[in-house]
């Protein structure tokens, strides 16, 4: 085992441990799994029907806030407030800095947090697009495919993971 997969397990350890005495990471994660479920609609209605800007609006707010939601608990937490204050989000790092990991190791964490989610999310959203498209519209287009593609997987995990961000980085 080399040193990132061991970085990766303590990582892994780590968040197992912490989110499972956190009672908000579950409602955050509740709330995810219903916007999946309002996603999922919208994005089995076949795509010849998408005619309305506004369901193109929802599908984007809805295939970014739903990623996005479910990563919560792996970027900010939040602590108890003592004296009634109100509890405010800081970061995860300020809990990681004293693992023996790198920040690289965070990073692909995530991602892989992410593609993971995507991955099964979106195969459901792609699935779902062509029984649909071919059940009720008795046709399958390469439209409905790429749309499903896109819409349920590339535009989930591009809009949530920090690669469009590490890039302008480098690009500086």
């Amino acid at each position: 085992m080399g040193k990132k997969d061991r970085q990766l397990q303590t990582i892994d350890d780590f968040y197992r441990e912490f989110l499972s005495y956190r009672p908000e990471s579950i409602g955050v994660w509740f709330g995810a799994g219903f916007l999946v479920l309002i996603y999922g609609i919208y994005m089995w209605v076949p795509f010849a029907y998408h005619t309305e800007p506004l369901v193109d609006a929802i599908m984007l707010f809805f295939g970014f806030f739903a990623p996005y939601l479910y990563l919560t608990p792996y970027r900010v937490y939040s602590e108890a407030g003592t004296g009634g204050n109100v509890p405010g989000a800081r970061s995860i790092l300020e809990k990681l800095r004293y693992l023996p990991v790198d920040f690289g190791c965070i990073r692909i964490y995530r991602i892989k947090k992410l593609t993971r989610f995507c991955g099964w999310t979106g195969s459901v959203y792609a699935l779902g697009q062509v029984i649909f498209s071919l059940i009720i519209v008795r046709q399958l287009t390469w439209q409905a495919v790429g749309f499903a593609l896109v819409a349920g997987i590339v535009w989930p995990f591009a809009s949530n993971s920090d690669i469009i961000r590490i890039i302008l980085e480098k690009r500086q």
